[in-house]
């Protein structure tokens, strides 16, 4: 998983190994944003933290799964894999942070 917060267009990615098997039943994922880190989580428990470069101004969320050119970073992609399905089950905000 290649988690990840842009700010002044700069990317500020992680990638992590989870340490489980993920796609085969959904998962509950958090992301936690303060004003001195944004911490994500799956299934209550931290996976990543970062008190680097936190953005001051309100974000968006993305959720993707898509090819990326770079084999060296992704992997060559598996066309017996395919079609490729990501499913989101819900998605829920909460704005309470006020900088």
């Amino acid at each position: 998983v290649y988690l990840n917060h842009w700010i002044n267009k700069q990317d500020n990615g992680k990638a992590l190994d989870i340490p489980f098997a993920f796609q085969n039943e959904f998962h509950e994922y958090h992301l936690e944003w303060r004003k001195n880190f944004i911490a994500w989580y799956v299934d209550g428990k931290e996976l990543y933290r970062t008190q680097n470069y936190i953005p001051k101004r309100s974000m968006h969320l993305v959720f993707n799964i898509w090819i990326s050119k770079h084999e060296n970073w992704v992997g060559k992609l598996d066309e017996n894999a395919l079609p490729a399905i990501f499913q989101i089950k819900q998605v829920e905000t909460k704005n309470l942070l006020i900088f």
